[in-house]
C-alpha cells in the first residue's frame, strides 16, 4: 500500500488478504528469531565451510555481475562466468544450469571447490536456516513483483 501511495496510485485490497499476509510474515519472523543458528562471520579463505553449513548469500537469486565483454557472473567474487550476453539471453542466463548449480550448492551446503567455499564476505549459517530464510525471501520477492505488476497495470488505465 505504501508503494502504491508513493507512486500516486490507488489500490484497494481485501483487508482479510492483507491481514493474512501480515500474520504469515509475523509467524515466519518469530520462527526465524527463535531458531536462528549462530553466525560465524569473518571466515578466512583458508577455512572451509563446515558440514551442514552454507554461506548466507542470496546474490545468485538477486544480483548479477555483467562484465564489459558480456560475461555474466552471479557475484563479483566468482571469476567463472555462467554465460555471455553476446551468446545467450538474460532470461536464459539467470535461469540457466550454471547459476542453478551455484544456487543448489548454497541450498545444500555443497560448496566443494566453489568460490563460495572460500568467500570471506558472506557469513556461514546452517543449511536449514538458509533454506528457511530463502523460502521467506522468495515469497516476499514474489509478492513485491506481483504488486509492481499490478501498479503498472493501474498506471496504464
Amino acid at each position: 500500500m505504501e508503494l502504491a501511495r508513493d507512486l500516486g496510485c490507488k489500490v484497494r485490497c481485501d483487508p482479510s488478504l492483507y491481514d493474512g499476509i501480515r500474520e504469515e510474515l509475523g509467524k515466519l519472523a518469530k520462527i526465524h528469531e527463535a531458531e536462528r543458528a549462530p553466525v560465524y562471520g569473518n571466515q578466512t579463505a583458508a577455512m572451509p565451510v563446515p558440514r551442514g553449513m552454507t554461506r548466507n548469500c542470496s546474490l545468485p537469486w538477486t544480483y548479477i555481475n555483467v562484465c564489459a565483454h558480456g560475461q555474466v557472473r552471479p557475484c563479483s567474487e566468482i571469476r567463472e562466468a555462467v554465460g555471455n550476453l553476446h551468446h545467450e539471453s538474460m532470461a536464459d542466463l539467470v535461469n540457466g544450469p550454471k547459476i542453478r548449480q551455484v544456487r543448489r550448492g548454497l541450498l545444500t551446503g555443497s560448496l566443494n571447490g566453489d568460490r563460495c567455499q572460500r568467500c570471506t564476505i558472506m557469513p556461514v549459517v546452517s543449511v536449514d536456516t538458509f533454506r528457511r530464510d530463502m523460502r521467506g525471501n522468495l515469497v516476499l520477492w514474489a509478492l513485491r513483483s506481483r504488486m509492481l505488476n499490478l501498479l503498472r497495470l493501474f498506471r496504464r488505465s
